[in-house]
């Protein structure tokens, strides 16, 4: 089954997101703040996405908008660590496969809608994602993006090469007992 492509930032795009970093911040920036982030990641996380979210705007790290994509439907929830994470499974006894729409609407019914901010935040944490889940392809339903074309995709973490990659899958794709979807653990 092939739902898409590997997602890599160019150093373009890199180049983008450090100037655009950059311009958010304050010209009288004093250091001790700048080291304060340096000692708390998850504080200058915070800062960057509020930095990068003019207008309340949603910001990937993968903006799809850059490649004509248009972005359907999005949460806005906070990303977690994988250890706050639980693998779920959306088949009921007895199915193989279903099809992308009935796998979003279980993901919603069963508190498992993330989005593709938690697909980045753990492809920038991959230590933290347990070895087991790399058998997966770990399912982010909450973030929703139209290709040209028309094709509706959603943002799938996957295991090759010996580290985690971003691909967007195609929704009208069967999906099967090889995809996991991801809720807060209660």
């Amino acid at each position: 089954m092939t739902h898409g492509t590997a997602s890599k930032m160019s150093t373009e795009q890199f180049r983008e997101f450090a100037g655009a970093v950059l311009r958010s911040l304050p010209d009288d920036l004093e250091t001790s703040v700048a080291q304060g982030w340096i000692g708390n990641q998850e504080s200058l996380r915070r800062v960057l996405h509020e930095a990068l979210s003019p207008n309340g705007k949603p910001t990937f790290l993968r903006d799809m908008t850059r490649e004509d994509w248009e972005l359907v439907e999005d949460v806005s929830d906070e990303p977690l660590p994988a250890a706050n994470l639980e693998l779920v499974s959306f088949l009921k006894r007895g199915e193989s496969c279903i099809s992308g729409e009935e796998m979003r609407r279980r993901a919603k019914e069963k508190n498992a809608s993330l989005g593709q901010r938690q697909a980045e935040y753990l492809l920038g944490h991959q230590e933290e994602i347990p070895s087991g889940w790399n058998q997966f392809y770990l399912v982010f339903p909450g973030t929703a993006w139209r290709a040209p074309g028309g094709s509706l995709r959603v943002p799938v973490l996957y295991w090759h090469g010996g580290r985690w990659s971003l691909i967007f899958f195609w929704l009208g794709a069967d999906w099967n007992s090889l995809d996991r979807l991801m809720r807060p653990r209660k």
